[in-house]
């Protein structure tokens, strides 16, 4: 199939964009830049320094409107070792679609049925062992808005992940700044909506100090404000949700 010439300059605009990734702040305005264009639902990505399907569990993972759910549990069951998307994609060099994949694997059945619980129906997987970059293997998934995307969005993303994966490989990406644990714990406080005085009364220390702690942070994050650092730390992974 051919593509329409604004198809193509749809998918050069990304690829464009997944060229000028180059930290967090980039790579979430990359994912609007494509659920504008595709009927995206959530997605999910993957970083793990040396392969090692065993222990998949100690890759780094970022996503974007994924039921974080779902990630638990898929950490703490291990999933990585049963997931029959993520065991074919790493044995392909090519994206892969997840019904395509499912109709493979006889014994899929019983994850397919539970991420399906979770709205994870169908999307599309790529990933490698070793990026020639750095040596690092990456996964890129996305979920699609509806149980199917059109042909034409099949193939346009096909052509963009590669791009998105190379982008994801870039170091900016994945070093996250650095907080002290009194850091984390006043940045803690205020997720849950303690004031200064309350956060000080907590930890035995003066409000005088919280505010210290907090500036700090939001120079180590790169915020002005209170809100601006909570969101930025839980997005980044440095809190829980």
């Amino acid at each position: 199939m051919i593509l329409s010439r604004s198809d193509l300059l749809v998918t050069l605009e990304v690829i464009n964009q997944c060229l000028k990734t180059n930290g967090q702040e980039d790579l979430l305005g990359l994912i609007d830049l494509i659920k504008r264009n595709f009927d995206i639902k959530g997605t999910l990505f993957a970083y793990q320094e040396k392969f090692n399907l065993n222990d998949f569990s100690t890759a780094e993972v970022s996503a974007v409107d994924i039921d974080q759910e779902w990630l638990q549990l898929y950490k703490n069951k291990e999933f990585a070792l049963v997931d029959p998307i993520l065991q074919y994609s790493f044995k392909v060099d090519s994206a892969i679609l997840w019904s395509n994949t499912y109709s493979q694997y006889s014994n899929s059945g019983g994850f397919r049925d539970l991420a399906s619980e979770f709205d994870l129906v169908e999307g599309m997987t790529y990933s490698t062992t070793a990026n020639s970059r750095n040596g690092a293997a990456t996964v890129i998934s996305i979920c699609y808005g509806s149980p199917s995307i059109s042909l034409n969005e099949q193939i346009m993303l096909q052509q963009i992940l590669p791009h998105l994966h190379e982008a994801l490989n870039k170091p900016a990406l994945w070093s996250k700044p650095k907080l002290t644990a009194k850091e984390r714990e006043v940045i803690s406080w205020a997720k849950d909506g303690k004031s200064y005085w309350e956060t000080g009364q907590i930890m035995g220390v003066s409000e005088r100090t919280i505010k210290f702690h907090l500036q700090n942070i939001y120079r180590k994050l790169d915020v002005t404000n209170r809100s601006q650092a909570v969101a930025k730390a839980m997005r980044i992974g440095l809190i829980e949700h």
